[in-house]
Order: structure tokens, then C-alpha cells, then sequence
């Protein structure tokens, strides 16, 4: 791509008594040099917490780089030559590599925004980036990171142990409960947690978290006056007719047929 990079509009420097708990490994994917110097040579990141520790010129070899070493934050370019910056967030998903991406791209276009949301992008930047933006995007990044790290991890945990608090963490967040959730909830790499819960349990992760929605889906249509659609919300679904789909599929009648045979709504 030939979109270009303003290294002067991020010459500039931070004060530097601000002091950070946690360094994050940080890897940038360009395929122009100009915008890979430029980021890693004229940004301050060590100043807000971030360590750069590679530079790639295309998404294939930066996942060959995740899948070797640990790496905390990949900011990555959208439209490159070889793997592009969609392909490297699926693969990355695909695979559960723990990495947190954030989209560097010259392109305004919604649909890329929302296939970078669906991917679990944490962040999307426009060309040509501005300092003040990079600055903010990348301090609110740190900061959800250090909260996710601070949350504690369970220390010498008994299989049972850890299964009981993934439950407990998705019964208690139906609206955003999903696997990588769950495994940072218990500190734990997200493949290892689908395979222990399954040993554990006899259920896939992925099957329990849709047995748990659907039950409390069934119970909010029997007990509430709350549309389909919006019990569909809270419970993880933002498409009407995904939930409508899936609960008739477990049920074998759709939410409004099933609230008409079995509501216990007072008259």
C-alpha cells in the first residue's frame, strides 16, 4: 500500500516521571519500511509501557513470529502484500495465540471496522496517525492490559477448581463470556483451558456456554416481559435471528412460540 507516514506529527516526547508497573512486548506490521521506521524509531513506547521487539513487513511472518515468542501487542497494517492484516487476525484467532491487536489502516471503511470487531481487534487506527491519537489508543490499550493482569490467577488450583470458576465467571457475564475470556480469567493459555474443561466436565467449553444461555434465555421468556431480541442481547447474541435460530434449534420452538406455551407472567 502507498498510503504515507508523518514521522514529525510523533517526534515528540512525554514527560518522563511517568512511570509504568508492566513493559509489554510490542511487534509492528508494515509492508513499507518508511512506516515500520518511523513507528519504531520516532514513537515513545517505552515511555508508555511498550517494548518493541520485532518489526515484520508482512502478516505470515509476523505469525511465525507469535507462534515462537511470546508477544503482548501486535499493531498491524490492513492491506499488505502476502498475508494482509485480516488473514493474520484470523489466523491468530484460529489458532488461540494470546497476542492483542490493534489495525493500522488508510482506509475510513466501517465494514473493515466491523470485521476487525467480529476478529476481537482491540483497537483501529486511520492513516496518517497523529501522535495525540497514537498516545491515546495505546495508553487506554496499557491500561486494559494492567487491569487484565491484575485480575489473579488461580494459584495451584485443583482441575475442579478451575472449571467451577469458569462456570461461575460465565454465569455471571452471559452478555461477553466467551473462551479467551475465561482463560484469562483463570491465568491460563486458552487451548490448555478448552482441553482441561473438557476432561473435566465431559462438555466442550463451547457447548456448556450455549447449555448455560439457553436455559437462562428459557427462564427470562417464561419470567419477564423482556422482548426475544433484547434477552437475545444480553446473553451474547447481537444478531435477533442468531438467537432466534439457535434457541429454536435447542428447543425446537422459536422464543415467541415457546413464551406463548410456557409463560408465567401473572395475568
Amino acid at each position: 500500500m502507498t498510503a504515507r507516514f508523518d514521522c514529525s506529527t510523533i517526534a515528540r516526547r512525554i514527560p518522563r516521571e511517568e512511570v509504568f508497573s508492566s513493559v509489554y512486548s510490542l511487534i509492528i506490521v508494515d509492508d513499507e519500511h518508511e512506516i515500520r521506521h518511523g513507528l519504531e524509531r520516532y514513537f515513545p513506547w517505552n515511555e508508555i509501557g511498550f517494548e518493541v521487539t520485532g518489526t515484520f513487513e508482512n502478516g505470515r511472518a509476523a505469525l511465525d513470529h507469535v507462534r515462537r515468542t511470546k508477544t503482548d501487542v501486535a499493531f498491524c497494517d490492513i492491506l499488505m502484500r502476502g498475508m494482509n492484516g485480516i488473514e493474520f487476525a484470523e489466523a491468530v484467532r484460529r489458532e488461540q495465540i494470546p497476542v492483542s491487536i490493534v489495525f493500522l489502516s488508510a482506509h475510513r471503511d466501517f465494514e473493515y471496522a466491523q470485521h476487525a470487531l467480529r476478529l476481537g481487534v482491540r483497537r483501529y487506527v486511520v492513516k496518517p496517525t497523529r501522535y495525540e491519537e497514537l498516545m491515546r489508543t495505546f495508553r487506554e490499550l496499557k491500561a486494559e492490559l494492567d487491569e487484565e493482569k491484575s485480575e489473579k490467577p488461580i494459584v495451584r488450583a485443583t482441575p475442579d477448581a478451575i472449571v467451577e470458576s469458569v462456570v461461575r465467571y460465565c454465569e455471571g457475564d452471559l452478555a461477553s463470556a466467551c473462551l479467551e475470556g475465561a482463560a484469562r480469567h483463570v491465568g491460563m493459555n486458552p487451548h490448555y483451558l478448552s482441553r482441561l474443561f473438557k476432561e473435566q466436565s465431559r462438555e466442550n467449553f463451547s457447548s456448556f456456554l450455549t447449555r448455560v444461555r439457553m436455559t437462562r434465555a428459557a427462564s427470562m421468556l417464561r419470567t419477564t416481559g423482556l422482548p426475544a431480541y433484547t434477552i437475545g442481547e444480553k446473553l451474547g447474541y447481537s444478531n435477533a435471528n442468531t438467537f432466534s435460530r439457535r434457541f429454536k434449534q435447542w428447543f425446537g420452538s422459536s422464543p415467541s412460540e415457546y413464551r406463548r406455551e410456557r409463560a408465567e407472567l401473572p395475568e
